[in-house]
């Protein structure tokens, strides 16, 4: 395999490829250089982790030189491996009992080694000390593939399928088994893995969870065969093989590399006491794939979880009523176009996920009677809820319901039953709802952990929890928004994108939310002055309290931004204005804490009007000005590293530079009228390049007009095999042949990355910078 991945990467010229493994085999196969092995961890090293992670908050304590001694002698035991001292550390933080500690050391754990799977000991012995629930959670999760990410809500739901997670009275099921995660997580067993999603996103969604391999192979070894990832191709030989050991698994995973063939099918039918079934992706053989899945229902009766998501079956038989034990069930993203009416008789469903199923369009009637019914995803679906929907008073996930255009009252009061609801919440066509709805008849007042509000149109009587935490408006067809919106009761909202309001032309005081923490403002057409009553009116807390980040983008006729005092926006880390082509005026007062600061696509700014006001003492990392037509720029920053002007059509000057004296960056692309002053010369440019252009496509005369008066370069055009210069600079360009043969080829500045100022200070000036390309090398050397 590594043969043949190979080849290409050998005739690309560039390009690096890091392996790593834990085999030494394979480190041989794939050398093109000396393997670099990677060294067990210092004692000092091992112990510096172990204390930060079982001791912290234990110096106070009594028996803090105790366990430190008793600590010592079990970070010896771990031979160095980090992962062994983390895990280890992290299963005694939950300890502070000395004779557990002793016990951990003591442990015959440490003297033995699965022969097969080489498990660490002390990976072996934090799982001894895991709670009883816990560990069978975790041995369910050695089901899945290594490195396979999972995600929360999807494990939750299928720990509670198999009866996993035991509730006390006081709290739900899902609530347990997020704290059992946390545990894993808290434990160092399970990694976290963010997974970069849209505002909408609930935060549990953005955060990957996998195993580490070598908790992965600890898993395998406890779970002692019931939990089993394979070929679907395989089945029919680990069943002949080892008959009785097949007869173990209770939980199966099946990988499609190919097509399942009949006598993997025939080996699948005979694992009777099943009790998961995870065919994701999977592609069956279409001659007999209704008769195998209508089979499959009739063989696996103590099934408990069964996901078909994303396979290319065409329906579901009749015979999954059969399976009177399920309880999760999940047909994400298939090419389906009815649920059959037998799905109404299991009564055991708590989970149906049918998100992505864009064919179906209705939900079986008989739904509503299934009384245990606890998590109902149906987004991007075209689904209509059937009638009844209020019956099902346990459910807590319904991340989309759609409004018809003549029975909206009654589908609204469904929604007031549901009092357990939380999570993600969409509600479309809110545009055929009354106005005259009264306030105390809207269904979202009871909502207790309700998260994301994504309206289509957003009407006064629609006033949610104050648990909102994230709330999102798009195509609002109003001109004023909701008086409850900007309410400073909602004290947990910390997310809020509004998205496209074409007749709004004013905003609401969203400054008076003291958590809110990300805001983002789009797509406006009739806005034309953002004033104080953004921030808020009176009161002694200032507007935006907690803001970090803040987004306008494209509001064509926004013109003026005022009605900032001091003490607004005191935390603001971070501020966006993209596509704003009227914007003249800014407010005065500074932004202490901006770290980041992108203005792009702006009209003329007047001479009179106050400028974007910055802190002397601004720590900014990026500073960037894109698309002005005209301004004057006057530099205090002592601060800022890096800084952008580009697309500036008619800028021609910027001072201050030499008080920037903590640039590392400056980028100034396409200002051709910029004129920089001669005690700041420029000394050294990095430029992108093409191959093959003609002169009279990007005539030479067009470059030294467009860049001259900026730095002061001229570029010479030559043909292959000849050197270009560049006056003044002393840096060397050394141009190759171009591989269709004597063509030559034009230096052509793309956009200028890094210029260095000579009377900056600078705290690394002895910098190479080199910029490899198939027709020529460029060194630039400081």
């Amino acid at each position: 395999l590594w043969e043949l991945v190979k080849v290409p990467l050998l005739k690309a010229g560039v390009g690096k490829v890091i392996v790593t493994t834990r085999n030494e085999c394979v480190a041989r196969n794939m050398q093109t250089m000396e393997p670099l092995s990677l060294n067990t961890l210092p004692f000092d090293k091992c112990w510096m982790l172990f204390e930060k992670l079982a001791l912290e908050g234990l110096e106070s304590s009594s028996r803090h030189n105790n366990l430190v001694d008793i600590g010592r002698k079990i970070v010896e035991k771990c031979k160095g491996l980090p992962l062994a001292v983390k895990v280890i550390a992290r299963a005694l933080s939950y300890e502070d009992d000395e004779d557990k500690w002793t016990d951990i050391l003591e442990s015959e754990r440490w003297e033995l080694v699965d022969a097969n799977l080489e498990i660490l000991p002390a990976l072996k012995i934090s799982y001894d000390y895991l709670p009883i629930d816990l560990k069978r959670c975790f041995r369910y999760l050695s089901l899945f593939p290594k490195d396979t990410v999972l995600f929360e809500r999807y494990i939750v739901h299928l720990w509670m399928s198999q009866g996993l997670l035991r509730p006390p009275r006081s709290k739900q099921a899902e609530d347990v088994g997020s704290d059992y995660v946390r545990n894993l997580v808290d434990r160092s067993i399970l990694q976290t893995k963010v997974i970069p999603g849209p505002i909408y996103l609930d935060p549990e969604e953005e955060k990957g969870l996998v195993l580490h391999d070598l908790v992965h192979d600890l898993a395998q070894s406890v779970a002692q065969g019931e939990c089993l990832s394979i070929a679907a191709n395989k089945l029919a030989s680990i069943f002949q093989r080892d008959g009785d050991k097949f007869h173990k698994v209770r939980h199966l995973y099946l990988v499609f590399d190919d097509r399942m063939a009949p006598r993997d099918v025939k080996a699948l039918l005979k694992l009777k006491r099943l009790r998961t079934l995870i065919t994701n992706g999977s592609r069956f053989n279409e001659k007999y794939c209704c008769e195998f899945i209508d089979e499959l229902f009739h063989n696996l009766k103590y099934l408990r979880a069964l996901n078909f998501s994303r396979t290319d079956i065409a329906g579901l038989p009749d015979s999954i009523g059969d399976l009177k034990l399920l309880r999760y069930l999940s047909i994400e993203g298939i090419e389906i176009h009815s649920l059959p009416e037998s799905i109404c008789s299991l009564y055991n469903l708590q989970i149906l996920s049918l998100t992505g199923t864009l064919g179906l369009r209705e939900l079986p009637s008989g739904i509503v009677n299934l009384p245990n019914i606890r998590h109902l995803m149906l987004s991007h679906t075209r689904i209509a809820v059937p009638r009844g929907l209020g019956k099902l008073t346990y459910l807590q996930t319904l991340d989309c319901f759609a409004l018809g255009p003549t029975s909206w009252r009654i589908e609204i009061e469904e929604l007031k039953g549901l009092v357990n609801l939380r999570g993600k919440l969409i509600i479309e066509n809110l545009r055929y709802v009354d106005k005259s709805v009264p306030q105390t008849e809207t269904p979202l007042l009871n909502k207790r952990s309700y998260r994301v509000f994504d309206t289509g149109l957003v009407l006064e009587c629609f006033r949610p929890h104050p648990n909102l935490q994230r709330f999102l408006i798009h195509a609002y067809g109003g001109a004023r928004f909701a008086t409850w919106l900007g309410d400073s009761s909602f004290s947990k909202l910390v997310n809020i994108e509004i998205v496209v309001c074409l007749k709004c032309n004013l905003l609401p005081p969203l400054g008076q939310l003291p958590s809110l923490r990300v805001l983002a403002i789009k797509y406006f057409s009739d806005l034309q002055r953002i004033g104080r009553e953004f921030c808020g009116i009176g009161g002694a807390i200032k507007g935006f309290p907690s803001l970090e980040t803040l987004t306008f983008l494209d509001m064509e006729n926004w013109q003026q931004w005022d009605g900032v005092e001091a003490g607004d926006f005191p935390r603001l880390l971070r501020l966006r204005i993209d596509g704003c082509p009227k914007l003249r005026i800014f407010p005065h007062h500074p932004f202490f804490l901006l770290r980041k600061l992108e203005l792009t696509h702006f009209g003329d700014i007047s001479d009179d009007a106050p400028f974007i006001s910055l802190d002397d003492d601004t720590t900014m990392l990026p500073l960037s000005f894109r698309g002005f037509h005209s301004f004057s720029i006057d530099m205090n920053l002592p601060s800022l590293q890096e800084l952008e002007i580009s697309r500036c059509s008619k800028l021609t000057s910027v001072t201050g530079l030499t008080n920037l004296t903590s640039l590392h960056s400056l980028t100034i692309d396409d200002c051709p009228y910029l004129r920089l002053p001669p005690t700041e010369r420029l000394t050294t440019i990095v430029c992108r390049w093409q191959t093959s252009l003609s002169a009279s496509t990007h005539p030479q005369q067009h470059y030294s007009t467009r860049y001259h008066s900026a730095f002061d370069v001229a570029y010479q055009v030559s043909n292959s095999e000849e050197i270009m210069t560049k006056r003044e600079s002393g840096c060397l360009l050394q141009g190759g042949g171009d591989d269709r043969g004597g063509v030559g080829f034009i230096l052509y500045v793309i956009r200028v990355i890094i210029l260095f100022l000579l009377n900056v200070n600078f705290l690394n000036k002895d910098v190479l910078y080199i910029l490899q390309g198939k027709a020529m090398t460029i060194l630039v050397g400081l």
